[in-house]
């Protein structure tokens, strides 16, 4: 009876050890999540996004990594399906994919913008004068 309910209490660690994998890490973001794949697909890789919002080429989703500080942003088009992601934590800085899709220029139709597109053309400067 002992062994019994050593062999429950052993499955139902594992399973509880299982169950508690986190979802959102570097290695899932980096291998599994894909371009073209669905926003459906991408949440049930990464679990449900920090924050989720509507942009002109269709909406971005991050994640977070409350631990490590690490985030993970993905952008998706019109029909949901990705665009483009970055990583971002102390180690590893990737580019924002997002800005080459927020020019207001590019058409709509399609859900890339064209070659060379670098997102809004506006600038501002500020000048330091030093005495």
């Amino acid at each position: 009876m002992k062994r019994l309910t050593l062999l429950f209490l052993a499955v139902a660690v594992a399973g509880l050890a299982v169950g508690c994998e986190k979802k959102f890490t570097m290695k899932r973001f980096d291998n599994m999540v894909l371009p073209g794949q669905s926003k459906m697909e991408v949440k049930k890789i990464l679990g449900k996004p920090e924050t989720e919002h509507p942009a002109v080429y269709g909406s971005s989703c991050m994640w977070m990594d409350k631990d490590s500080g690490a985030t993970g942003k993905v952008i998706f088009d019109k029909k949901g399906n990705v665009l483009g992601k970055c990583w971002q934590d102390m180690k590893r800085q990737d580019p924002d994919p997002e800005p080459q899709y927020l020019d207001a220029d590019w058409p709509t139709k399609g859900s890339k913008a064209p070659a060379g597109t670098t997102g809004s053309t506006s600038t501002s400067t500020t000048t330091v004068v030093v005495p």
